[in-house]
């Protein structure tokens, strides 16, 4: 299995139409509206680097999509869940005397 993340700049206003095209790709497993210098991020899983090339190529040439970036995973461990937790303060105000 081959993964990648593709970075998808679009036309103005055409983030939904093009996350729509997205989702009718199988190799499509996750994709997300961003904000920055791009608008899309789609994660996809492919048989080989060709299935994967080909599927990058039909995303680019969808409706309104100006142009891609394709980060190619070469190393990836099993997910790991990281709790964070913020501790509170139990700080008495201070009494200040001037």
């Amino acid at each position: 299995m081959v993964h990648a993340f593709i970075f998808i700049n679009t036309e103005p206003g055409s983030e939904n139409e093009v996350l729509h095209q997205m989702w009718q790709k199988p190799e499509v497993r996750e994709a997300y509206k961003v904000q920055g210098i791009y608008d899309l991020i789609a994660k996809v899983e492919a048989e080989s680097t060709t299935q994967l090339r080909e599927t990058a190529e039909k995303i680019r040439g969808f409706d309104h999509v100006r142009s891609i970036l394709v980060l190619m995973t070469i190393y990836s461990e099993p997910a790991q869940t990281m709790e964070i937790r913020q501790e509170r303060r139990t700080e008495q105000p201070s009494t200040r005397v001037v």
